[in-house]
């Protein structure tokens, strides 16, 4: 019993390591190459969810780990050429998210998620970017984190 509660706690461990630990993280990128003569596009962030409300502060954080990936990494930011990051729609647990994960436990994790999904606009094509946060303690500033290197890495062709 005692082996099984043990294996059962590093499956756990190493689960929540991965998810909070992308593998497609920007240092990654940045030691897989130079990317000091590689120009981006700066990122402009505009909410088109209709009447979703969005706080300016995460539409910020997506600007800012945009901008931290690309000094990461080691590129530059274009002064003429802007692609732009639409958010479709989001979904923010906010403080209650401990509360329910307590109550409803492993089901919250499937019904009561932070969520940002949205459309990288960059040359004329298009991509989806969506990243959710299943898990209690990483929120929806995890999530824009998230998406901020998502749209760095989809522009450098990773």
């Amino acid at each position: 019993m005692k082996n099984v509660t043990l294996a059962c706690l590093l499956s756990v461990q190493l689960m929540l390591f991965g998810c909070t630990n992308p593998p497609s993280s920007v240092t990654a990128i940045a030691k897989e190459k130079s990317l000091s003569l590689v120009e981006v596009p700066s990122l402009v962030v505009v909410v088109d969810c209709g009447e979703c409300k969005i706080s300016p502060d995460i539409v910020k954080r997506i600007g800012e780990s945009y901008m931290n990936a690309v000094g990461a990494a080691g590129a530059r930011v274009s002064a003429s050429e802007t692609a732009t990051f639409r958010i479709e729609s989001i979904s923010d647990r906010g403080a209650g998210r401990l509360l329910v994960a307590a109550v409803a436990g492993p089901v919250a994790m499937i019904f009561h998620v932070d969520r940002i999904k949205g459309t990288l606009v960059a040359g004329g094509a298009e991509s989806p970017v969506d990243d959710t946060a299943r898990f209690p303690f990483v929120t929806i500033d995890s999530v824009a984190k998230n998406v901020g290197e998502i749209a760095f890495a989809r522009l450098i062709g990773k």
